[in-house]
């Protein structure tokens, strides 16, 4: 993710994640590469356990009746498919596997391509929701629980399922018209909760470790990527009220050596909730104004203005106008880093993302402006 870009959604190029996912699949052979190896075992042994599900993806791939909505619909019934079957399979059925994975990794990047056009709003909401369910089977649960009874292998293999979808549903959340109909539901709140206390266990035991590694922390990122997406729609923000995650997320900020990166995305998290008026108020009962403050007081030098133009602006939606009155200088430097940005906007061009940065920069502009008068 681009760490200059603010509160907005966060977005990954193509490019970047297919790297990131045949990064992964690359992992994926190495590690049984080396289980073999152990054994003394030949690579080219084929287990059984896999072949069936393999034959419905390839059938699914190399079927041009079917239309490319239809086979991305396909692709996300076999991923489901394939995650009931991970737990059947053992060593020999290792290349199978990754072939699922490879193909089926292929048939979501054609979903995640196509996500912006204006005519597929409905389909990608259908599809968004069919990943939630996707990320809600108890598998998927029992891998972002740590559950220590999972076989290696099949963590490896839920790991790299929880993390496409994760990356999935992230890219593609940003063009899902939600209603307050979906809000109702609330269908996912175990899911959102488990996804929650995953990454904030992630957070702090990755500090205890002696030698953190990248992969320990990647479903970490995930997760807070995508809630950082899903907040940016605010009528969202009251579907995540009441479940755990605003005090949670304002204790990983008191996580004394929180890398810049992903203390932007909680930044950028908190932000976003405190947008909204219940958000708000959900963060001050959390004390959250003072731990910001704290947190942009200690921290402050460790990021770019336009993080630090975050936490400020994050700090004066929290403030009541007494607190803005008294903090005259601070709020002078929002409104100064503000119209700066006002004027740079002029001057270049904005797709759809960067112009939600314009627009939601100046949301709390007024009522800066109306506290301080």
């Amino acid at each position: 993710m681009n760490e200059d870009q603010n509160n907005a959604p966060s977005s990954s190029s193509d490019e970047k994640e297919d790297n990131i996912m045949q990064t992964y699949l690359q992992g994926f052979t190495n590690f049984f590469g080396t289980i073999f190896t152990e054994k003394n075992e030949e690579t080219t042994t084929s287990g059984v356990v896999f072949q069936e599900v393999l034959c419905k993806i390839q059938q699914v791939r190399n079927n041009d009746e079917v239309d490319s909505r239809n086979r991305i619909r396909q692709g996300i019934s076999l991923y489901s498919e394939l995650v009931d079957t991970v737990e059947k399979a053992t060593d020999v059925d290792a290349s199978d596997a990754q072939h699922c994975l490879q193909l089926l990794h292929q048939i979501l990047l054609a979903f995640e391509s196509r996500a912006s056009e204006k005519d597929e709003q409905s389909f990608v909401r259908e599809i968004f929701f069919a990943l939630l369910d996707l990320l809600s089977k108890p598998q998927i649960h029992s891998y972002l629980n740590n559950d220590q009874h999972i076989e290696q292998l099949h963590m490896l293999c839920y790991k790299f399922l929880t993390d496409r979808f994760l990356v999935s549903a992230t890219n593609t959340v940003a063009f899902v018209s939600f209603t307050r109909d979906h809000i109702a539901i609330q269908k996912y709140t175990d899911t959102f909760c488990v996804m929650y206390k995953r990454a904030k266990d992630d957070l702090q035991s990755g500090l205890l470790a002696e030698e953190p590694t990248a992969d320990d922390m990647e479903t970490a990122d995930w997760i807070l990527s995508f809630f950082w997406n899903l907040a940016y729609s605010t009528i969202i923000v009251s579907w995540l009220l009441g479940i755990g995650l605003i005090k949670s997320i304002l204790e990983c900020l008191k996580i004394a050596k929180l890398s810049s990166q992903t203390a932007h995305k909680i930044i950028a998290i908190i932000h976003n909730i405190s947008r909204h008026d219940d958000g708000a108020d959900e963060l001050r009962k959390f004390d959250g104004l003072s731990i910001i403050k704290g947190f942009q007081t200690i921290r402050m030098n460790d990021f770019n203005d336009q993080i630090n133009l975050i936490l400020s602006m994050t700090i004066a939606l929290l403030s009541t106008p007494e607190q803005i009155r008294l903090d005259n200088k601070r709020m002078n430097k929002i409104l100064n880093q503000l119209l700066q940005i006002t004027i740079d906007a002029d001057k270049v061009s904005f797709c759809k993302k960067e112009s939600g940065v314009i627009m939601q920069l100046f949301l709390p502009v007024e009522y800066i402006f109306a506290q301080i008068k």
